[in-house]
């Protein structure tokens, strides 16, 4: 019996930020995110799932329409899912 399922993912964000309020903006950021996941049925009715995220990114994080919104220029996340 193949019960069990296994997930892999990648994703790539590539983006370019403006403002309509600051012509002058024009900056980027740049987002990789890897996943991977285990699925088990442990009965017809049951499933037993963990999943592990991370994504690291790096640029413009801030939001052009707050004033003042300075942000830092890499974000690293972790998610786990069980």
């Amino acid at each position: 019996d193949n019960n069990t399922t296994w997930n892999l993912g990648l994703g790539v964000g590539r983006d370019r930020i403006g403002s309509t309020n600051d012509a002058s903006l024009h900056e980027r950021r740049r987002t990789l995110e890897l996943t991977a996941g285990v699925t088990q049925a442990l009965t017809p009715t049951d499933l037993a799932q963990l999943s592990l995220t991370v994504s690291r990114g790096r640029g413009y994080f801030s939001d052009p329409y707050k004033d003042p919104d300075i942000r830092p220029d890499r974000r690293n996340i972790g998610i786990l899912l069980a």
